[in-house]
C-alpha cells in the first residue's frame, strides 16, 4: 500500500509541475481573460535575446581574432585585409596591444600561447585584458614558466 501512495505522489507531483510549467508559459505568452481579450505583454525582465542563425550565432554577434607573433606583429586576423584588419603593438617584454578597429569593451577575451605556424611554441602563461584607454584593444601579456616576462607568439579570440 505504501508503494501505491509513493507512486500516486509522483504522477500528482509531476502533474503539479507541469501545470506550473504549462501556465507559466500561458502567462508569458500573454494567454488572455476570454471575456477581456487578450492581456497586456509582460515588461521584459532582462536583456532581450537576439534570434540565432542556423549556425547558433545572432546575426549581431561578432567573433574578431589575431594570431600575433611575438615581435607584436599580426601574423592572421580576422577581419582579414584593409583598414578594419587587426594591428599588435609590441609596448615592452612580454606585454602587447592588439587593437581591432572596433569597440571591444562589452565583449569577451581568451587568449592562448600558440605559434602562428606549425610547431609548438615555448610553454608559459598569459593574461588578457581590456586596454587602458582604448575601447577597441585588448592587453596581452605573457610569461615564461618561471613567471618572468617574455615574448611569446598568441592568438586572442574576442566574441561580441
Amino acid at each position: 500500500m505504501l508503494r501505491s501512495h509513493r507512486r500516486l505522489a509522483l504522477v500528482l507531483g509531476g502533474f503539479a509541475v507541469a501545470l506550473a510549467v504549462l501556465g507559466g508559459a500561458y502567462a508569458a505568452g500573454g494567454g488572455g481573460n476570454p471575456t477581456n481579450g487578450p492581456s497586456a505583454p509582460a515588461a521584459p525582465s532582462g536583456p532581450a535575446v537576439v534570434t540565432g542563425t542556423q549556425a547558433g550565432m545572432p546575426l549581431t554577434a561578432q567573433v574578431l581574432y589575431a594570431v600575433v607573433n611575438a615581435d607584436g606583429t599580426i601574423a592572421r586576423g580576422l577581419p582579414r585585409i584593409g583598414p578594419a584588419a587587426p594591428t599588435g603593438t609590441h609596448i615592452a617584454v612580454g606585454a602587447y596591444a592588439v587593437h581591432f578597429f572596433h569597440d571591444v569593451t562589452g565583449c569577451a577575451y581568451t587568449a592562448t600561447i600558440g605559434n602562428a605556424g606549425t610547431g609548438n611554441p615555448a610553454h608559459g602563461t598569459i593574461v588578457v585584458a581590456a586596454r587602458a584607454g582604448d575601447a577597441n584593444g585588448v592587453f596581452v601579456e605573457t610569461r615564461d614558466l618561471g613567471g618572468a616576462l617574455g615574448d611569446h607568439p598568441f592568438h586572442v579570440d574576442v566574441a561580441c
